[in-house]
């Protein structure tokens, strides 16, 4: 989607894609046209629910300039990591959930196999990535 196409949706707050089959941006599954967001398209995004997809990475880009996201939802996606720097231009994140995740690494943080199912990562992101 291009910024002219979602420029009707400049005070879209909340935008749930669960269950989609959406794929990583890195992802040879998605021939390179994987998920990316940005602040340009989405000014006022608060809550992005990604839920139960194929994502697989989270790369630096794919959230970019999301500087009003609070929530984010990556539960029950094939996660095997998240870019060190990939949420960084989400300054206002509070909440990232990472249930069901194959590996919940997180900027060089995995889970074992005793903690994988941890479900919030809410003092993780308030107090390391920003």
């Amino acid at each position: 989607m291009s910024s002219s196409d979602a420029s009707a949706l400049p005070h879209l707050t909340t935008l749930d894609l669960a269950d989609n089959l959406l794929v990583s941006a890195d992802s040879q599954d998605g021939g390179g046209y994987g998920v990316r967001f940005s602040g340009d398209v989405f000014p006022s995004l608060v809550e992005l629910d990604l839920s139960a997809n194929r994502l697989t990475a989270v790369t630096v880009g794919s959230f970019d300039k999301l500087a009003r996201l609070q929530t984010l939802r990556l539960s029950s996606n094939p996660l095997t990591n998240i870019e060190s720097g990939a949420l960084d231009g989400c300054t206002a994140l509070v909440r990232l959930e990472l249930n069901r995740c194959r590996c919940c690494c997180c900027c060089c943080y995995c889970c074992d196999s005793k903690t994988r199912s941890s479900a919030l990562c809410y003092s993780y992101v308030t107090d390391s990535l920003h």
